[in-house]
């Protein structure tokens, strides 16, 4: 039996090479395009990946001379609203608690469609050449929306004649940037280098979201806002299987009333990768909902392990006096990838109650009334106790002897009269 070999029609092949066609040309949505990092040499190579369909919005930490740590603030992407949602900080790199508190945010202009595209990087002139600080260029991700700058860390003021790296609204003036995220692409996380400070920095870079509608195959980001990293769990849920690389946090409990000052945290150390540092993450539950994610709102400190073992004292300063509902959790440090952080455990912070008020006692020797006997008649008494000066007193029952007459006496009756003094 013969097999007849069906032809192609041609009328199928232009679909066929169409849509391989699109197949080539569309880019992966989920790869990632690393950057160089840009700096000083030192410290250990380290990243901070933003969540899927998120896009790095700014930038947070500690800065002063130079950049003490550095934290990226990320944001989802709202396709319905073509938005961004609520950003959070996360993870930080640099463990120096030196400098002031910074945060800066892409839509401070109140534009939120604004994302870090590009940027240039500071450095010290000294021989470690930490970063000293950073300017960027935010870009919209929905069309008829400006762009911004921000910088982050402490630019000193151009010395006349100097030209401005950034204007205030955008684009780099006449030099070009350090790094910039290809055509398409808007910056998804950054490359770290650091140790105790930062030493350089770069860009991690990832595909703009797709328009609202259009076909694709695979989302770059979700159609709902995702839930905050920070998002409590419950702790209590059955059948939960706590990672071995996770802290956990036994005191304060969950829903635990702390006065103000008095706030002590105690963990359990990981089974597997466990290191000297810890990081801690305080979070004001009850801050306005934009200023969630923000210093001082949201805190995180670097601990040693063995304080957190043992019960680490947090001090007044870090939660600022806020009373209210407030979050923590934990995880390892000081190591390429820190570890997760722990399940976060909800508790409240009380105003600390005021000392008892100091009871007066009574004076020795002091007048004590005597109640007279009722129905008698008899007026209230004051009765003052017997005086026990040395130096006597009609009231005192002690007979006080001059230096000296104690052997004269010895032999001599309470009845006998003291002897004449003779005269000469």
């Amino acid at each position: 039996m013969k097999h007849s070999r069906q032809p192609v029609h041609r009328s199928t092949l232009p679909l066929l090479l169409l849509l391989f066609g699109i197949a080539m040309m569309s880019p992966d949505l989920g790869q990632a395009t690393d950057l160089p990092v840009y700096g000083g040499l030192g410290g250990n190579p380290l990243r901070g990946d933003c969540p899927k369909g998120w896009y790095l919005v700014g930038l947070a930490g500690r800065t002063g001379e130079w950049v003490d740590s550095i934290a990226p603030v990320c944001a989802p992407w709202l396709r319905g609203s073509q938005t961004f949602g609520t950003p959070s900080i996360g993870q930080s790199f640099g463990t120096s608690m030196g400098g002031q508190e910074l945060q800066k945010i892409c839509n401070e202009s109140g534009v939120n469609k604004l994302a870090i595209q590009s940027w240039r990087i500071s450095v010290l002139r000294s021989d470690n050449h930490y970063v000293q600080y950073v300017q960027a260029h935010c870009t919209s991700l929905a069309p008829s929306a400006s762009t911004q700058g921000l910088v982050f860390g402490l630019k000193p003021l151009p010395k006349p004649g100097e030209d401005e790296i950034l204007s205030p609204l955008g684009p780099f003036g006449t030099q070009p940037p350090d790094q910039a995220c290809p055509d398409g692409e808007v910056a998804v996380g950054i490359r770290v280098r650091a140790g105790r400070f930062v030493d350089a920095i770069g860009l991690i870079c990832g595909p703009v979201p797709v328009g609202p509608g259009a076909p694709t195959a695979k989302l770059p980001s979700p159609l709902v806002q995702a839930p905050s990293p920070a998002l409590p769990l419950n702790p209590r849920a059955k059948n939960m299987r706590i990672p071995e690389d996770m802290f956990v946090i036994v005191k304060p409990g969950a829903g635990a009333k702390i006065p103000h000052g008095q706030l002590v945290i105690t963990a359990t150390e990981p089974k597997v990768g466990s290191t000297n540092v810890a990081e801690l993450e305080l979070r004001y539950l009850d801050a306005p909902a934009n200023q969630q994610h923000s210093y001082p709102f949201t805190t995180i400190v670097s601990v040693n392990k063995a304080q957190l073992l043992a019960g680490y004292p947090v001090e007044e300063r870090v939660t600022g006096g806020y009373i209210g509902r407030w979050q923590v959790r934990a995880r390892s440090s000081m190591k390429a990838v820190p570890g997760p952080w722990s399940l976060p455990v909800q508790f409240q912070l009380v105003k600390a109650q005021p000392p008892p008020p100091m009871v007066q006692l009574p004076r020795l020797n002091a007048p004590i009334t005597q109640a007279p006997v009722p129905n008698t008649g008899v007026a209230p008494t004051m009765v003052r106790p017997p005086t026990t000066s040395s130096q006597g007193g009609a009231a005192s029952s002690l007979f006080v002897r001059p230096r000296g007459v104690e052997g004269q006496e010895a032999g001599r009756g309470p009845s006998e009269p003291a002897e004449p003094a003779k005269k000469p």
